[in-house]
């Protein structure tokens, strides 16, 4: 069976841009990947590759939300990985936000790290 695209898919992909893309050098403190401001809509997905991490590394990565225009960021999700990491990428799945969306990654354990990562926002 052959499925065709058809043009509507390829306007919705189109909606859809690279947000931030780099590397991250850890510190051991926690620190911002990603940070969304308050008042843009949108829905924001990326990648963060954690295939520097070697056994003794543990790395947490943080989501925080607004739930009110102007409100305090609150801790909403929570993941820790000890190296090696196998998959070694983490796929960051699509969250909707409005009030704003931070990112945090912080290493906990052994020697620091680089970690690469990329997102996108669909607006």
């Amino acid at each position: 069976m052959v499925v065709r695209l058809k043009k509507p898919l390829e306007v919705e992909i189109s909606r859809i841009t690279s947000l931030a893309s780099g590397s991250i050098a850890m510190t051991g403190a926690e620190q911002t990947l990603l940070e969304q401001p308050d008042g843009i809509v949108s829905r924001v997905s990326g990648y963060i590759d954690l295939t520097n991490l070697a056994g003794g590394d543990t790395l947490i990565i943080r989501m925080y939300i607004r739930v009110v225009s102007g409100g305090a960021w609150r801790l909403y999700h929570q993941d820790g990985y000890n190296g090696p990491v196998a998959p070694a990428v983490v796929h960051v799945v699509e969250r909707p936000e409005n009030h704003g969306l931070r990112l945090t990654l912080q290493q906990t354990a052994g020697v620091n790290k680089v970690i690469d990562y990329e997102f996108y926002q669909e607006v």
